[in-house]
């Protein structure tokens, strides 16, 4: 008997203490996976892998998938997820929708991915609500559904998501499933914006600059534009060279409006070629720089055919007006290069042993004919007038002037 209860109270703390270690191994694999210490997290998940344990599975399944801290195997991380998901891990849940999704590791299969986002939405996932309600929007492998998609946006937009947020407030500003509401739309593209979401700032700028939601105010449309410009977003960068260009908002200049445009003409947008082209004929960087303004209104051109037919229209126009100007200054110059190349003395270098050619003798104009003073004394240019009688020349002296003597040519 007294052996039993030795054996009996012995097995009890021995039991407690692989549970606890159980315990504090599953603490240490999520808290080093939550901070991307992968291979921390592997050591510690690894001898669990056949406990069955949901968030062990979920995370072994994460790190074999994307080869973090182990060696990546796809088809085993999947399988892990599948164990996870099945024993509802709504992370892994969201993680196989994605895959779905993607086709990562599987058949690209996106009636899948709704049926695991759905899963995930259902309890509680912020992403996976996100990503079902885009696929509703979009009409992806489901009906499209505006309303359903506003339901489950706006469900992610209020627990913080910004992709949500930024997805609200189109439905909003487009009025899809929801009724049009400029105010509601600048609320959450302003919530994405300040969590970094680049679209967000450009449309709540867009916002502001038009007046929809309480007045224009363009101070602060530019300092969100400028925000998502520097954030790469392309119509960003021609808005704000539009904007310093015309000086709404901020001062005028010419020297950052055109470092918009080249910008956003070296990044490929239509507009932004056309405007750089106009810049450079305008000569925002100084002197017209037509020859350069002619090879982006030309690509401008060339990159506009799904562009609106208007549009189409002005970069068409300032080419050819372009080309035009340009032949005809090229034009005055030649005629201007001709006269000069017709006008210009031809000099004829003197070489040891040759004769120079004679130079051309200079013309003296001849003297008046002098005629004497009525009172007497040097004689002075007379000139006839009709009716009047001349007056008498004198008589020349018959005694010849001593001859000038010539002066030689000198080289």
């Amino acid at each position: 008997m007294a052996f039993s209860l030795l054996t009996g109270g012995g097995a009890v703390p021995t039991a407690l203490a692989a549970v606890q270690a159980e315990e504090d191994l599953l603490a240490q694999a999520v808290s080093a996976f939550r901070q991307e210490q992968y291979a921390a997290a592997y050591a510690a998940a690894s001898p669990l892998a056949e406990r069955g344990i949901p968030e062990i599975d979920y995370i072994l399944g994460a790190l074999y998938t994307n080869g973090q801290g182990v060696a990546q195997d796809l088809q085993k991380g999947i399988g892990l997820y599948v164990r996870a998901a099945s024993n509802g891990q709504v992370n892994a849940q969201y993680a196989l929708g994605d895959l779905a999704f993607d086709g990562q590791g599987v058949e690209k299969d996106l009636t899948r991915a709704a049926e695991w986002f759905n899963l995930a939405a259902s309890a509680g996932h912020t992403l996976a609500k996100t990503r079902l309600g885009i696929m509703y929007a979009e009409g992806l492998s489901v009906p499209q559904d505006p309303q359903r998609a506003a339901q489950l946006l706006e469900a992610a937009a209020e627990e913080g998501n910004p992709t949500a947020q930024f997805r609200l407030g189109r439905l909003y500003l487009e009025g899809e499933g929801l009724p049009t509401n400029y105010r509601l739309a600048a609320k959450w593209f302003r919530a994405a914006a300040d969590q970094g979401d680049a679209e967000s700032m450009y449309n709540y700028a867009l916002l502001l600059e038009s007046g929809r939601v309480g007045g224009a105010d363009l101070s602060e449309a530019v300092v969100w534009m400028r925000r998502a410009a520097e954030a790469g977003v392309l119509p960003a960068k021609v808005s704000m060279g539009l904007l310093a260009f015309n000086g709404r908002g901020m001062e005028r200049s010419d020297q950052e409006a055109l470092k918009w445009f080249r910008e956003s003409a070296n990044e490929g947008s239509p507009e932004g070629m056309f405007l750089y082209a106009v810049g450079l004929t305008e000569g925002l960087a100084g002197d017209p720089q037509l020859d350069e303004a002619l090879r982006w209104a030309t690509r401008a051109v060339e990159a506009s055919t799904d562009e609106p037919r208007q549009a189409q229209i002005e970069r068409v126009a300032l080419r050819d007006t372009l080309r035009k100007v340009i032949a005809e200054t090229e034009a005055v110059e030649e005629r201007r290069r001709q006269a000069v190349m017709a006008n210009r003395s031809v000099v004829v270098p003197w070489r040891p042993g040759v004769t120079p050619p004679a130079r051309p003798q200079r013309q003296v104009p001849k003297p008046p004919v002098l005629a004497s003073n009525d009172r007497g004394g040097t004689p002075s240019p007379v000139p006839y007038r009709p009716g009047q009688r001349p007056v008498s020349t004198p008589t020349p002296d018959p005694t010849p002037p001593a001859e000038e003597p010539k002066r030689g040519l000198r080289f």
